[in-house]
């Protein structure tokens, strides 16, 4: 069933949805909702995939339960505000 936006306008990022994982070992994928958003968001965002420690994966999961963001929104505010911390 895909998940569809709470409002009109908020983040893209809210839009990608983690797909059953895989069996045998095989990696998980993402399935992405159709997005309302225009052409400019595509063409200034990318799809990355990293490896993460567990114990830092089960933190993200809390904030998400906790907040109500998407796992991509959790992880790129946190990145956002480390670097703007750093400057």
């Amino acid at each position: 069933m895909a998940k569809t936006r709470k409002a009109i306008g908020t983040d893209p990022l809210d839009d990608i949805i983690p797909a059953k994982r895989a069996t045998q070992g095989k990696p998980s994928t993402v399935d992405r909702v159709p997005s309302t958003s225009s052409g400019p968001w595509d063409k200034n965002h990318t799809r990355v995939t990293f490896h993460c420690p567990k114990e830092l994966v089960r933190e993200v999961e809390a904030e998400m339960k906790r907040s109500g963001r998407s796992k991509s929104r959790v992880i790129v505010d946190a990145i956002t505000r480390h670097i703007e911390a750093s400057r």
